[in-house]
């Protein structure tokens, strides 16, 4: 189990593009817990729960008549939604009544969907994206090994989303900009020269690798940089280092 978890996250932790990232969630998924068709959801916050659908297999006349119709008939959706651990429909769904609804004969069962498992990815309870896959009914349910590889990774999801969602707001901000707030707020912190320069290369959306051969230094030392940067200015993650410097 932890070497299937270690290899998600070293092929997705360099990841910078924040979309690239979501799709490799997926491809990378399919190795660990197998299925037929899945999704991610992106949330701009809890009222506009459909920002953004990211998708494998699924049409995209799918995804349409459930932005449209079917999501307002979906009780799966309605005992699942914004849940704070992996859950799969067995689980909380009565199959023999739920078979008969619209929306599972006529959404569910005509798109040859019948399985599904997922999770809710919060970042300090924001809701940021949620992860649902779908195996059909000729394959097995999804069991707990498969919903355990979903709650171990969840964090490790929200915090490299985090930080993209993050660098995406900073690269939309003018160099100028950028100049003039990271001047005000990185004033208010004992930093050293070095310390500094890190977390400059941070705010450009470097990864740790970019940010040692920038500066002639070993990856080891640059987190020896992060470590004292991050308790020097009370944050956990480079997505709260630059929101906290760039006052996001």
């Amino acid at each position: 189990m932890w070497e299937a978890i270690n290899d998600f996250l070293i092929k997705t932790s360099q990841i910078m593009d924040l979309e690239d990232y979501y799709q490799q969630i997926l491809k990378e998924f399919k190795k660990i817990i197998p299925y037929q068709a899945a999704h991610i959801i992106i949330h701009k916050n809890i009222e506009d729960r459909f920002s953004k659908f990211i998708t494998v297999n699924i049409p995209s006349e799918t995804v349409q008549s459930y932005i449209e119709y079917y999501q307002f008939i979906d009780k799966l959706k309605e005992k699942t939604f914004d849940s704070t651990n992996p859950i799969k429909s067995t689980q909380i769904m009565d199959y023999s009544e739920w078979k008969h609804t619209e929306y599972f004969s006529d959404f569910l069962q005509a798109n040859n969907y019948y399985y599904l498992c997922g999770t809710d990815v919060h970042y300090q309870k924001e809701l940021l994206i949620t992860i649902s896959l779908i195996r059909n009914q000729k394959s097995s349910d999804f069991n707990e090994e498969e919903l355990l590889y979903l709650k171990t990774l969840e964090p490790h999801i929200a915090n490299q989303a985090y930080s993209l969602i993050i660098a995406n707001i900073s690269n939309s901000f003018s160099p100028n900009l950028i100049a003039q707030k990271l001047n005000n707020n990185l004033q208010s912190y004992d930093l050293s020269q070095r310390e500094l320069e890190v977390a400059k290369l941070i705010i450009k959306g470097l990864t740790n690798q970019q940010i040692a051969a920038e500066l002639f230094i070993s990856i080891n030392t640059v987190k020896k940089h992060l470590y004292k940067i991050f308790n020097k200015t009370k944050v956990n993650s480079k997505g709260e280092l630059i929101s906290k410097l760039l006052d996001i």
